[in-house]
């Protein structure tokens, strides 16, 4: 089934948007807004794949990949890179990077949601919907990042 492909598309997604936020967190420790909001985002993402895989395998699409938990161990705040003048843009760069790859997840949860919609199966669509309202509000939360970043970095240089 079509439906199928298409959770396979979103497992895909949200590991390696899961992976990059605990990259991002890792490399700007630092930073306590960024740090802590990637490893939660990170965490959501594999709640969001625990959550879908029962219905995945109703629809043919195997299980989420590995857990993603095992990832999500915290770093000791001992590690913090120090704090360097280009770090601010560091940051802005990486989550430039991040934004599509946010966006695109949320994509995929979308287009799940309208496949779940047009072949009618009510309880997938209970599940999709809120899960895909928190991918939207990942993307959000990088684009805010972006734009409060911006003005400090590029008015520094």
């Amino acid at each position: 089934m079509k439906l199928a492909q298409t959770i396979e598309d979103v497992y895909a997604a949200e590991t390696g948007l899961a992976r990059q936020l605990l990259s991002l967190s890792a490399r700007h420790v630092a930073d306590p807004d960024v740090y802590a909001m990637g490893r939660t985002l990170a965490k959501k993402c594999a709640e969001h794949l625990d959550t879908l895989t029962p219905h995945a395998q109703r629809h043919g699409a195997p299980a989420a990949p590995k857990d993603l938990s095992a990832d999500l161990t915290p770093r000791a705040l001992d590690d913090a890179v120090e704090i360097v003048p280009a770090a601010g843009l560091h940051l802005l760069h990486d989550l430039r990077r991040l934004y599509p790859i946010a966006h695109e997840a949320e994509l995929n949860w979308v287009i799940l949601l309208q496949g779940a919609l047009a072949i009618r199966d009510t309880e997938l669509v209970d599940v999709l919907r809120p899960i895909q309202e928190e991918a939207q509000h990942r993307w959000q939360w990088l684009r805010t990042r972006i734009k409060d970043a911006s003005p400090q970095v590029l008015a520094m240089g």
